[in-house]
């Protein structure tokens, strides 16, 4: 999973932190993973709101299925545009309702859950920032 950096959570809100503190949540976060693994695991692939990925999915696929039953329904049929429009309206109510759902956290966690069948692992991505600070 890729961690994010405190300074990108707290840009976003607004509340800068130092350098000390930066690298005392850093330095947390490493003995975390180090001192129970499972636990990170569990912690790592479990979002905030189950299934609200899948939701989504299948309500984005909804509106665009429903959009191509509207442009071909009002060209052959009203009634069958019509359908197509009432689709895309229930898809779209989906799509937003799971949205609202779905926290920064959940967003950060689906992306590390490509991130990981992709091939890539949440360790790596600590080491090189860890490897990155030793660096510099």
């Amino acid at each position: 999973m890729g961690v994010v950096e405190c300074s990108e959570l707290c840009e976003d809100h607004g509340v800068p932190l130092s350098e000390e503190e930066q690298r005392q949540l850093e330095e947390i976060e490493r003995q975390f993973y180090e001192t129970d693994p499972q636990l990170a695991h569990a912690v790592r692939s479990t979002t905030v709101v189950p299934g609200t990925g899948r939701a989504l999915g299948f309500g984005v696929a909804g509106l665009v299925v429903s959009f191509v039953v509207l442009l071909l329904g009002f060209t052959h049929n009203v009634l069958l545009g019509v359908v197509g429009f009432v689709g895309m309206i229930l898809c779209a109510l989906v799509v937003e309702r799971h949205a609202r759902g779905l926290g920064r956290a959940s967003v950060w966690a689906i992306k590390a859950r490509v991130a990981e069948r992709a091939g890539q692992s949440g360790q790596s991505g600590i080491r090189q920032r860890l490897r990155r600070k030793d660096d510099e």
